[in-house]
Order: structure tokens, then C-alpha cells, then sequence
């Protein structure tokens, strides 16, 4: 029988401490070697210039009383801080002719000119860099793993030769291990920074994608997210039933504004939006289209269900008495009329819009107030 020698019981721990203790000495010794952290540098002068730039966007949106909306904010920081003139012009303009900078004006503003806002171009510029930041991650992760294995391998390798050659073999593991600890470190930090940038992209997109779907005014999805929500429909798995598009308009919008301000036909435009709001959701998808216009779209009802429902909004709308509260004085009743049409073609839907306005100027022609169906 083959004779196995083994050391004596305190030799195999002692050369396994003595490692252990090289390694941890390292450990202490680079720590102790690192230089105190800087101390924070002064905070630059840019910072006061901001703050100023910061008071004076919120002395624009008080003055003006206007909502802490997303597309204000753009708006007054591109007041006051001189970056749009068209826009700044425009305003000077306004205020000379004695019209108020209100929500429903800046909102204006951008609607017509779609190009300034938050538009499919920029949202995919967002995305493209949100994209970008977790696939730098990504690489970082496995770069962080790859690095990690190869420590792992080497540290075997090594290992095995620690019997015949400990003393070289401690200062080459001694040496694996340094430049694993500032390569680990050098990817933790980066990953860390890539994280962040990755959730402030994210969350930018987030808010970005909101903002550029929602009418500012009445909160209800613009005309940008109706288009969307129709295409939506189009890749989804087609109803026995076909939606029916309704176009909705208040009547005698202008002679409220004329008579009441701007502030007023907000309200009334709010009002309005309220309703439709109410009644939206998995069978109804309501939107602002512009203007005094609104768009619904009903899933899974008849014709007739549709027009059955736009007139119990229609006559809830004229039972209230509604007061101009800066005023008091009355603004009368307030009403829309209707077209409805069923959108026979998803892919054609602009055909629809077209039949349903049609019908939307024969209730006008016939007396307002009413909901006429296509032919």
C-alpha cells in the first residue's frame, strides 16, 4: 500500500493564512494607499445664473397664471431666457393688443406649429438614447463577468503551483488580484453612471411620450395619440362590429370667447372635456382634435348607441346654468353638435373624419345642437 505523506497539522494552515494574510495585507495596504478624497470644488458661477433664469420662469408662469404644465414651462423658459423669438415676439404682440398669455394661447402657439413640440422625431431620438445607455450596460455587465472568469482561471492556474513555487506564486496572485480590484472598480463605477443616465433617459422618455399625447388644456389625448390609438386598432385582431367615429364641436364657441375672454371659453373647453372624459374608457376613446373640436371613437356599440350617448352628454350639458365666475354674469347654455359615421376602412380612417364632418355641418346647417348621422 502506497505510503501518502502528509504535513503536519499546522503547516497547511499556516501556508494557507500566510496567503490569506498577504492577500489581506494588500487589501489594507492599497486602501491605506488611496489619496483622501478631494475635497468638493467650489460650486461654479453658472450655478446663480441658473437660479435667476429658474425664479424668473416661475415670476413668467404666476404673472400669467398659468398651469406647472410640461408644455408652459418650455414655454416660459424660452421667454425668458431669449431662445425663441418667434415666440417671445408673439407674445410682446399679445399682450399689446390686451390678449392674456393663458393656457389655451401658448397651447395655440405650439399647435400650429407642431415642429417646436414633442414630436415622433424627438421621441425617437430619446428612445434611441435610452436604447443606447442599457446596451452600454449590457456590455459593461458582460464585460464585468468576462473579466471576473479570467480572474477565476488564472487564480486556478496559479494555485496549482503554489507547492513548488509559493513565494512567486503569492506575488503574481498578489498582482492578479490589484489589477482585478481597479478593473472591478473601473466597471462598477461606469455601470453605476451608465444606470443612472439609463433611469434619467428613461424617465425623460416617460414624461416625454405623456406630454406629447396629452392636450395640455383639458387633459384629454390629443390628436397625436387618436392617430396612434387607430393605428393601434389596425394591427389588433378585427371586431365582428365596426367602431364608430363621432366629431363633436361646440356651437358659438367664438361669441363665448368674444363675450367672456379666453379664460372662460378655457373653462367651457375643460367643461366639455369632462364629459367626454367620463365616459371613456374600454369602449369609448375620447380625444381633442383642435380647437373647439373633440373626436370619439366608440368599440363594440351601434350607430345608434353612439348617438344615443352623445345626446345624454348633450342634455346633461343643458340642464346646467353656468356662470362666468369672474363676471357672475351668465354664460347661457352651452352645447356642441355631432357627426357620426362608421369607419368602414381602418387603414382609410381620414375618409371617416371626412363623412363624419360632413354630417357635423348638416347638424350646424340644421340648427345645432343636434347629432346627425352620415349617409
Amino acid at each position: 500500500m502506497a505510503t501518502v505523506h502528509t504535513p503536519p497539522e499546522d503547516v497547511e494552515p499556516q501556508r494557507r493564512s500566510g496567503l490569506i494574510g498577504a492577500l489581506s495585507r494588500f487589501g489594507r495596504t492599497s486602501a491605506e494607499a488611496e489619496p483622501a478624497a478631494a475635497p468638493a470644488p467650489p460650486r461654479p458661477a453658472t450655478v446663480s445664473s441658473a437660479r435667476r433664469l429658474y425664479d424668473r420662469i416661475g415670476d413668467f408662469l404666476f404673472r400669467h397664471s398659468l398651469e406647472l404644465t410640461p408644455l408652459n414651462f418650455g414655454a416660459a423658459h424660452d421667454v425668458v431666457g431669449d431662445i425663441n423669438q418667434e415666440l417671445i415676439n408673439a407674445v410682446s404682440k399679445s399682450l399689446l393688443e390686451g390678449e392674456p398669455i393663458s393656457n389655451a394661447w401658448i397651447e395655440r402657439f405650439y399647435g400650429e406649429r407642431p415642429e417646436d413640440g414633442l414630436g415622433s422625431g424627438k421621441l425617437e431620438d430619446i428612445a434611441n438614447s435610452v436604447e443606447a445607455e442599457l446596451g452600454r450596460c449590457i456590455a459593461l455587465i458582460g464585460q464585468s463577468g468576462t473579466a471576473q472568469k479570467e480572474f477565476g482561471d488564472a487564480l486556478t492556474s496559479e494555485i496549482a503551483t503554489l507547492e513548488t513555487t509559493p513565494a512567486q506564486t503569492l506575488s503574481r496572485v498578489v498582482e492578479l488580484t490589484r489589477k482585478m480590484v481597479a478593473q472591478t472598480r473601473s466597471v462598477d463605477q461606469e455601470l453605476r453612471e451608465r444606470r443612472e443616465q439609463a433611469q434619467t433617459l428613461r424617465s425623460t422618455l416617460r414624461t416625454a411620450n405623456r406630454v406629447a399625447n396629452l392636450d395640455h388644456l383639458t387633459n384629454l389625448p390629443n390628436r397625436r395619440a387618436f392617430e396612434k390609438h387607430i393605428r393601434d386598432l389596425t394591427a389588433a385582431v378585427p371586431r365582428s362590429q365596426k367602431p364608430v367615429l363621432a366629431m363633436c364641436d361646440i356651437d358659438h364657441f367664438k361669441k363665448i370667447n368674444d363675450a367672456h375672454g379666453h379664460a372662460t371659453g378655457d373653462r367651457v373647453l375643460k367643461l366639455i372635456a369632462k364629459q367626454f372624459q367620463e365616459i371613456a374608457g374600454d369602449f369609448c376613446f375620447a380625444a381633442r382634435f383642435g380647437g373647439e373640436e373633440f373626436v370619439l371613437l366608440f368599440q363594440d356599440t351601434s350607430m345608434e348607441e353612439a348617438a344615443a350617448e352623445i345626446d345624454r352628454i348633450r342634455t346633461g350639458l343643458l340642464e346646467r346654468k353656468l356662470v362666468d365666475k369672474d363676471s357672475g354674469r351668465p354664460l347661457g347654455q352651452v352645447n356642441f353638435s355631432a357627426g357620426i359615421a362608421e369607419l368602414d376602412d381602418l387603414a382609410d380612417v381620414h375618409a371617416t373624419i371626412e363623412r363624419a364632418d360632413t354630417a357635423l355641418y348638416a347638424a350646424k346647417n340644421a340648427g345645432r345642437g343636434r347629432t346627425c348621422v352620415a349617409a
